[in-house]
């Protein structure tokens, strides 16, 4: 029988999921409808696939965990509402991230033909925001839900995403120069970059 804890983390996840589909989905079906569509590769359609391998056990977890029973994991409770209290900071940090992004956000690495260079919200201190509170917040939930193939599926695809971070820097620097060679200079790739005063 299902714990009353159990219950509750299922709920929130669900909550969360839904939160973190719509805003992503608000912010990019309204730059593809500003900006227009970008065409796929062969790198985003190996994401999204990874990705959904991720996400099935989580959406099996929350119709009908005995379903994913045998991809539990035994975690604490105390760890997974941390895990949860940090997925929900991430989700406002990704709002954030997208409302500074604007229109200029995209499902690959290239940019858009009216791309502008975005330097404020959390992209003052990181280049990569999105990719840092994007992996964060999966990885919690899969510790929230304590179903391995959603953890180790989403790292997957933080593991890709760090990989193809090189091209889409290059991509930026060809775009705009000098003004993106200094913002690298100032900012951290995934972490903000730490300065020592003495």
């Amino acid at each position: 029988m299902e714990t009353n804890s159990e219950i509750a983390f299922r709920i929130f996840t669900g909550l969360l999921l839904c939160a973190a589909i719509a805003t992503s989905g608000f912010f990019r079906s309204r730059a593809n409808r500003n900006r227009g569509r970008l065409p796929s590769n062969w790198r985003l359609i190996l994401l999204r696939l990874l990705g959904l391998t991720a996400i099935l056990p989580m959406f099996g977890y929350l119709i009908q965990p005995q379903w994913v029973e045998w991809a539990r994991f035994q975690v604490l409770p105390s760890i997974r509402w941390l895990a949860f209290l940090v997925a929900l900071i991430c989700l406002a940090g990704l709002w954030s991230v997208l409302r500074a992004l604007g229109d200029n956000i995209t499902p690959v690495e290239f940019t858009r033909s009216q791309h502008e260079l975005v330097v404020d919200g959390p992209y003052r201190w990181i280049r990569h925001p999105l990719y840092t509170l994007g992996g964060l917040f999966w990885s919690c939930l899969g510790v929230t839900t304590a179903l391995w193939p959603v953890t180790l599926g989403f790292l997957s695809v933080v593991f890709l995403l760090a990989f193809r971070v090189s091209r889409e820097e290059r991509e930026l620097e060809e775009r705009f120069g000098d003004s993106y060679c200094q913002y690298k200079l100032r900012t951290g790739r995934f972490f903000p970059r730490l300065r020592w005063h003495l």
